[in-house]
């Protein structure tokens, strides 16, 4: 998945500790180019694979209170996924996401993971070059780890990692073919997954994200586990 900055507004940043640090400027609208593609598939017992790609545009328009609120762009309609969404920041952090009783849960997803995504924890990014925090998003409440490196005087990398083992109160679905194993192993339930993003920030200018290109990885090993029995976790 890549953001890339597609209109740029011009407005002073301060960076000083102890004033509000927002994403977006506000009341101003900020344009990104958006392209992701999303593989699923198998490996045993044969090999399949399907592929969803989305190109759009997703414009930002910032708010009163720490309120962003999104549409998406396409130049075909795109139906629910159209409708617009909010969601209100702290200092960065995701605090309440903001849909439209109209969409369904596939366009709900894909907007949940959209706003998480653009997720930074702005009070220690700005001012640490390495954090660990717990950060709460579609995964759940989980542990994220920033990197950061100084490229140019005002231009900074950040690198985020989502541990996804640390993840509490997430929304899982489970279901098999078969009752449940009460004497459960991990080899059942094993899960691996990554998830990395890297953003390119600006921070005496707007909009302070210029960039962000993210890679994620889920690897399910459920139809091994026990002959015919099989599980699925999502």
């Amino acid at each position: 998945m890549v953001l890339i900055v597609a209109g740029v507004v011009l407005l002073c940043f301060s960076t000083c500790r102890g004033q509000e640090l927002t994403l977006f400027p506000e009341n101003k609208e900020v344009i990104y180019r958006w392209s992701t593609n999303a593989s699923s598939g198998t490996l045993i017992p044969a090999n399949l694979n399907s592929t969803f790609s989305l190109d759009a545009r997703l414009v930002v328009h910032q708010g009163p209170n720490g309120t962003a609120f999104f549409k998406i762009l396409q130049d075909v309609d795109n139906g629910v996924l159209g409708e617009p969404f909010g969601a209100k920041f702290q200092q960065g952090e995701l605090k309440e996401l903001l849909m439209s009783p109209l969409d369904e849960p596939w366009s709900a997803n894909i907007k949940r993971s959209l706003v998480s995504l653009l997720q930074l924890k702005l009070d220690t990014v700005l001012f640490s070059p390495a954090s660990n925090n717990l950060e709460s998003g579609h995964f759940g409440t989980c542990s994220a780890e920033y990197i950061v490196t100084t490229l140019e005087p005002r231009l900074l990398k950040v690198r985020k990692i989502l541990d996804h083992d640390t993840c509490k109160k997430k929304a899982v679905d489970q279901c098999a073919n078969i009752p449940v194993n009460q004497c459960r192993g991990k080899y059942q339930e094993m899960v691996v997954s990554t998830s990395e993003r890297e953003y390119l920030l600006q921070p005496f200018s707007h909009p302070l994200i210029k960039n962000i290109s993210a890679t994620g990885r889920v690897l399910f090993q459920p139809y091994q586990s026990r002959a015919e029995a099989h599980y699925s976790k999502i």
